[in-house]
């Protein structure tokens, strides 16, 4: 049994946070090498959605997968706790990089999410492309469990340390096989991605809106400016939050480009 002496704060942020020195971390692993790179990102404090180190697994990549070292995994969590962390503080957010300018999460990376986290009662996929355009899925597995799309930010109030470049190569060779995959290879999996998006219909555009289902039925849908709207895709009607009550109240619909494609996601998304 799982026993956590510090317990992460309870928060209702949306938003998973690097400091400085943990996002410059990442950007340098990421730029090392042609191929993707996979690691565990560590919560250094109290805070669970606040990354302050991303630390590398060994592992062998290639250019569109990674396969971490088990021995390692091992290794690396049985050190973790040596510095005294606790299981959630480094081993619940897992972040990989994808050498195209993409974020979005393969079927491969779906299903191990899926099957890795299955123990834990919440998990993180976090995912950034070349371009450094993110991807951040929140899974709570206790209760009815639910999945939730997280925005990510650099928390440029928080205290960080300096770069160290010296290190990171030393521990990006260290950690790093790289098995290069021929260009017919690449232009193969292109063409199996393209096929998996078409059958099973990913849609970046949706997939990419903060949008997720209540108790009710409703979608509520997050604005960039942090306003959240109710959709009740039945009777096609549109809410928000009474300020200061504990109610909806019914308003016109929006007049902005977000509203077809949050009706298009609940179409989508309404099994």
């Amino acid at each position: 049994m799982e026993i956590e002496t510090i317990k992460p704060k309870t928060t209702y942020e949306n938003i998973l946070r690097f400091t400085p020195y943990a996002y410059a971390k990442l950007l340098y692993m990421q730029n090392a090498g042609p191929t993707e790179v996979a690691g565990f990102c560590v919560t250094g404090t109290e805070d669970a959605l606040l990354v302050t180190d991303f630390i590398l697994i060994k592992q062998n990549c290639t250019q569109v997968s990674f396969d971490l070292d088990k021995e390692d995994i091992a290794e690396y969590q049985e050190r973790m706790v040596d510095n005294g962390l606790e299981v959630w503080q480094f081993a619940r957010i897992l972040a990989h990089t994808h050498p195209g300018n993409s974020p979005q999460p393969s079927r491969t990376d779906e299903e191990n999410f899926k099957n890795v986290f299955t123990r834990p009662s919440w998990a993180i996929m976090f995912i950034i492309a070349e371009d450094k355009s993110t991807y951040c899925k929140l899974k709570i597995s206790v209760g009815p469990g639910v999945q939730v799309i997280l925005k990510t930010q650099v928390d440029f109030t928080q205290q960080f340390a300096a770069s160290d470049f010296p290190e990171w190569e030393k521990e990006y060779n260290e950690k790093v096989i790289k098995d290069t995959i021929w260009q017919d290879d690449i232009d193969k999996h292109k063409m199996w991605w393209d096929q998996e998006r078409s059958i099973f219909g990913y849609d970046d555009e949706l997939d990419e809106l903060d949008c997720r289902w209540d108790q009710d039925g409703n979608v509520i849908f997050l604005d960039d400016d942090g306003n959240e709207y109710y959709y009740d895709p039945i009777n096609k009607e549109w809410f928000i939050e009474n300020e200061n009550e504990n109610f909806l109240r019914q308003i016109s619909e929006p007049r902005t480009n977000w509203v077809s494609k949050v009706k298009k996601w609940s179409q989508k998304y309404a099994n």
